[in-house]
């Protein structure tokens, strides 16, 4: 995992997982515990990212990108993020994952063949 910080105020984060969440199509057809293994891994990545804000932050703008060698569809795209942004909150990065709080930007990127990974960028908007 990279994380890079470009500047504490505005709040702005970059970080790229060599990991690529399931789509949707097996996230919702898993048994819970398996699900429940998905949010803890993802929690315990977004926990390591550092410096967090000194408190949550009220309106941030999070992209979210998957690098992967299939293009998926929109829908599957945003599930796959799903435990990700959940734990941005559970971690206090960011306030609430309402689109009141959060915008959301979903995008998807060619890779080469078992080089999948992710990226999330956080950033803190007025």
């Amino acid at each position: 995992m990279t994380s890079v910080v470009i500047s504490p105020r505005p709040y702005f984060l970059w970080s790229e997982v060599g990991y690529l969440p399931p789509m949707n199509t097996s996230a919702t057809r898993r048994h819970w515990s398996v699900a429940h293994r998905e949010v803890k891994r993802w929690r315990a990545i977004v926990a390591t990212y550092r410096p967090k804000p000194s408190q949550p932050l009220l309106y941030a703008r999070v992209t979210c990108v998957r690098m992967s060698t299939r293009e998926p569809d929109y829908e599957n795209l945003t599930m796959s993020f799903k435990a990700a942004v959940d734990s941005l909150v559970h971690c206090g990065i960011v306030v609430d994952d309402s689109p009141a709080h959060m915008e959301r930007i979903y995008r998807w990127a060619k890779a080469r063949p078992r080089c999948g990974r992710v990226a999330i960028r956080v950033e803190e908007i007025a």
